[in-house]
Order: structure tokens, then sequence, then C-alpha cells
């Protein structure tokens, strides 16, 4: 039994959303809840793979502490748990089977101006998650 959570257009880092995916991806959600709050807790940092240049070391690697991005991770797990238990999945065994990060189209700063002088802001993340609990 697989289930699918979504948030989009969210106003967080897509690189550390990309990172923190490869992370958690294949884990069991009490694996990546425990992953993630360390990084709330500033307790273990995310390495950085692919969006590491000029990138301060923690235990001699390059990595951050993307604490925004980990709280909204955190929600969207609730989520996809909330949507496998009413399917009827267990949650005890449920899995990460997939996750994507897209980047999404950017905001407008409110009171845009004429004469084409509006500032386009932000950077918006939209991520899908699916969840499975190795049942059909």
């Amino acid at each position: 039994m697989e289930a699918v959570a979504r948030i989009w257009n969210v106003d967080m880092s897509p690189k550390y959303s990309r990172e923190l995916a490869v992370e958690i991806r294949g884990m069991t959600l009490e694996q990546a809840r425990r992953r993630i709050n360390e990084i709330i807790e500033m307790k273990r940092p995310l390495v950085l793979r692919r969006h590491n240049k000029e990138v301060p070391h923690h235990y001699g690697r390059p990595s951050r502490y993307p604490v925004k991005v980990a709280k909204n991770f955190l929600k969207l797990l609730d989520n996809a748990e909330a949507n496998a238990e009413y399917k009827g999945a267990d949650p005890e065994k449920l899995r990460i089977v997939k996750i994507e990060v897209y980047r999404s189209y950017p905001k407008r700063s409110p009171g845009s101006k004429p004469l084409g002088r509006a500032k386009i802001r932000g950077r918006r993340t939209s991520v899908m998650v699916v969840v499975e609990d190795g049942e059909k």
C-alpha cells in the first residue's frame, strides 16, 4: 500500500532540499524523522554532496544545518504517514520509496512596480514523497 504527500511552492532552498531528499531516500519513516530531528537540533549536519563549493566543514565534510528545510520535510513526512494510515497501511513498516524535489515558480515582491522594475524574489520549492509499507 503506497501513499503520496506533496508540498507546493514553499519558501525554502531547493539545493538543500535536494540534498536532504537524497539523504533520507530509502529510509523508514522513523529513521528519517530521527535524522531530520538531528539536523533541527544541530547535533549532526547534513553533508552536501553536490552543492558544496565554499561551504564550511563540520566533522571533516562540507556540510550545513538547513533547519528551515528540515522542519518542512518533517511536516511532509507527518502528512505522508497520515495519508498511509487513512489507506490502511501499517505506520511502523512505512518506507520512503520515492522523493522528488522541484524548483517552483518565484514569487513577485508585494507592490510590483511599473516599467519592469518588479523584483522577482525568493526561492520556491515543491516536494513529493511516496511511502510504502511493502504489502500489496
